[in-house]
């Protein structure tokens, strides 16, 4: 049986209980939704003590499933006052699952200093004093933290941003190789870590193992069959890593350039997926490397300096946008040395991409100006009050400096795809509980037989789409083994395999529009209701130049989306 652990920050009390019938077949983001659904108060402040901070595995990881290594971090979100759930790799979700946790509820708040809370290989807790790694980047925290426990843990930290309780700061996970490159990276939620006074987690133990099973040689050809399908449709990702992309998006007008105020780049080639892996292959890095042992994704790349020295692992497909052709920047080592210092500091890079473009379109620095961005990026551990600002967010500086193009859903950032041309997308943007988030449910051009700049049947897909993503993150499934089909066809399969009971494709959507349903639920009661649920007006109102496209899905529509899921 699954355990829940419970930890109450203020008075450091733990406690354990078991995952019962309430909680059946609930993993990663739908027992997250379940438990603060059912325990928080939507109207609390999110760093209050009232919050919890949920830290759940996929109900698959820790399996030998493949692709199931993917983490959800739950809680109420200090930038869109709403639900978020924050997905991240790397080896923590395994290691959880191994050791038989459903997951971790953190409650109250500490009164006595940051913490590193502890959990060994047979699920013991203990409480380290965290003094000594206070106010540390997250590169300097978890070498301090190998050096006291080993190489052998896996790790959960915050950055200076967390501690400063900065609404864009992130959760860092560990990779294989030991760099807290991996990232919960959206809404925020290491300012609620750091509210509940815990600097890190460590996870000494990875349990036995053995994971009972119903069906051994379904199990065994079912992942025969998903693997095959998963490593071809992600042989570019392979090669490229998730920059692949740029090209792609580029051609359909949907790059965001200088603030969204246009799609496509002029420098795009020079912060290409081809160009950064030639640089990669050139410096000694790593192309085709998973973020987790057992990986056979493998979009994971390690980037080094001029010099040959590690300085980011990986640079994604929306963090080369967001910092790169948002900005007007096309210098792929300035773009990585931002990447670096974001994963430092513990804030989102998607988030500060938008800022940063908030902040040139008002004329505060320049278009292309890099060491701006830089500058500027270096004041937020220091706590200074344009630190501060920069780190509040794209909503917070679009108000303080008068910007009229602030792309932002329920108070967070867009991301890499401009909706104008590509609208399926930004269906999922406006309608997700989980504000502007690509990976709640992604459409690209071509999915569905749609045409990506035209309105048509783009919520219908998006719908469906986002239902199937919420079974993912159910399970701890990565995004990119695809929301197909196909892949719920495999979750099925699997749960026959382990379980013994059927599943099929019906009853797994039924549980992606629960998961969806309780979000809104929580949203609405939150005060988010149904006029969130839209993209920023200049959208419909600034046409896409050299396609003259807007966003045109009528708001009605997008309405709809959330109606659709209060009837389940």
């Amino acid at each position: 049986m699954r355990t829940i652990l419970r930890v109450d920050m203020s008075s450091l009390r733990i406690s354990k209980e078991t995952a019962g019938e309430h909680f059946r077949f609930l993993g990663g983001r739908g027992l997250g939704a379940r438990i603060l659904s059912d325990e928080v108060d939507p109207r609390v402040h999110p760093l209050s003590g009232d919050n919890k901070l949920i830290i759940a595995p996929g109900l698959f990881s820790g399996s030998t499933i493949p692709c199931t290594s993917r983490l959800s971090v739950v809680s109420k979100s200090p930038l869109t006052g709403g639900i978020k759930e924050s997905n991240v790799g790397g080896p923590v979700s395994q290691a959880l699952g191994r050791l038989g946790f459903a997951c971790i509820v953190i409650e109250g708040r500490s009164s006595n200093g940051p913490h590193v809370m502890r959990i060994t290989g047979r699920g013991e807790i203990h409480f380290d004093p965290a003094e000594d790694i206070q106010g540390m980047g997250n590169h300097e925290a978890v070498e301090k933290l190998f050096s006291r426990h080993g190489k052998q843990i896996s790790i959960l930290s915050i950055g200076p941003a967390g501690e400063l309780l900065l609404p864009t700061a992130t959760v860092a996970a560990t990779d294989q190789d030991g760099f807290p490159s991996r990232h919960a990276g959206r809404g925020g939620l290491g300012a609620v870590m750091g509210a509940k006074g815990l600097k890190a987690i460590v996870i000494e133990g990875e349990g036995n193992g053995e994971w009972e099973c119903s069906d051994k040689e379904l199990l065994k050809e079912s992942i025969k069959d998903f693997s095959k399908m998963v490593m071809k449709i992600n042989k570019m990702n392979k090669e490229y890593g998730t920059t692949s992309l740029v090209g792609f998006i580029n051609r359909a007008n949907g790059l965001p350039t200088e603030n969204f105020s246009r799609g496509t780049f002029e420098g795009a080639g020079e912060i290409s997926g081809e160009k950064i892996t030639e640089l990669i292959e050139k410096r000694g890095g790593k192309t085709g490397h998973g973020c987790y042992p057992g990986c056979i994704i493998k979009c994971s790349h390690v980037f080094n300096d001029k010099d040959g020295n590690h300085l980011t692992s990986k640079l994604e497909y929306e963090t080369v946008g967001m910092l790169g052709s948002n900005l007007g920047i096309d210098d792929v080592d300035a773009i990585a040395e931002m990447d670096r210092l974001c994963s430092d500091i513990g804030i989102d890079t998607i988030e500060i991409g938008a800022t940063m473009g908030v902040l040139m379109e008002s004329g505060q620095i320049p278009f292309g100006g890099a060491e701006e961005v830089i500058h500027l990026l270096k004041e937020i551990p220091e706590g200074t009050l344009s630190g501060r600002l920069v780190g509040s967010g794209c909503a917070s500086v679009g108000k303080a400096f008068g910007c009229t193009r602030v792309p932002v859903v329920k108070g967070q950032a867009l991301p890499s795809y401009d909706p104008r041309a590509l609208k399926g997308m930004g269906v999922t943007l406006a309608t997700s509980p989980m504000g502007a988030d690509h990976t709640a449910g992604p459409v690209f051009p071509g999915m569905g037989k749609l045409d990506a700049r035209k309105p048509e049947g783009q919520v219908a897909f998006s719908r469906s789409v986002q239902i199937n993503c919420a079974v993912l993150d159910n399970f701890g499934l990565c995004l990119y083994t695809s929301p197909s089909p196909k892949t719920m066809e495999f979750i099925s399969n699997s749960v026959k395999a382990l379980y013994g009971e059927e599943m099929n494709r019906d009853r797994l959507a039924d549980m992606g529009k629960q998961i969806i349903g309780m979000e809104h639920e929580f949203n609405e009661r939150a005060g988010l209701g149904p006029e969130a649920d839209d993209l920023p007006f200049f959208f419909r109102q600034e046409p896409l130049p050299g396609i003259a496209s807007f966003f045109d899905v009528p708001t009605e529509e997008l309405r709809s989306v959330r109606k659709s899921f209060g009837e389940n």
